[in-house]
């Protein structure tokens, strides 16, 4: 019996899988997450039913902090400590975010880099331990993501060529 249930509640969570990749790529938003390598299906389905209208966003640091990745110092007075996180935002939204870097880290090299850098630290900022520098790479892609939402485009590694005039 346990071993039916267990093949019916798999069945049933593919039924699922497939229902919220099909509701993500009909979203015109789920289009431009997907098109950065490393974010899935399922991660950008939560992200999006977690954060709602990116339009109730005016600036990505207020995404930032409805998803408790805002960074603060609990000390007070002229003692300096270690920041944190606040953690009062959405938890799930939290924790997919903290997922979605890990992938990102795994498969992007931008990503990647940028992690390896906070790893070992530049002559004004310390060496982050591999936690922090995750969390790093959480408030990047958060950023990121608002962006491509805003300006409703496609993720593209290479950066755009400037065409502008150059100041001498």
């Amino acid at each position: 019996m346990i071993l039916d249930d267990l093949d019916y509640h798999g069945k049933q969570l593919k039924v699922l899988e497939g229902e919220i990749a099909r509701l993500v790529q009909d979203t015109e938003l789920g289009e431009y997450l997907l098109s950065i390598k490393g974010i899935g299906v399922i991660t950008a389905g939560i992200f999006l039913g977690e954060v709602g209208d990116p339009a109730n966003f005016r600036r990505a640091k207020e995404m930032i902090s409805y998803s408790g990745l805002d960074p603060y110092e609990s000390e007070p007075g002229l003692v300096f400590g270690r920041r944190r996180i606040s953690k009062e935002g959405r938890v799930l939204l939290r924790a997919t975010l903290y997922r979605m870097a890990v992938s990102m880290v795994n498969h992007n090299e931008a990503m990647r880099g940028y992690y390896e850098r906070k790893l070992k630290g530049s002559k004004k900022d310390r060496a982050l331990h591999k936690t922090e520098a995750l969390c790093a790479v959480a408030i990047k892609l958060v950023k990121l993501l608002f962006a491509l939402m805003r300006d409703k485009r496609m993720y593209q590694l290479e950066v755009p060529e400037y065409r502008g005039t150059k100041v001498a």
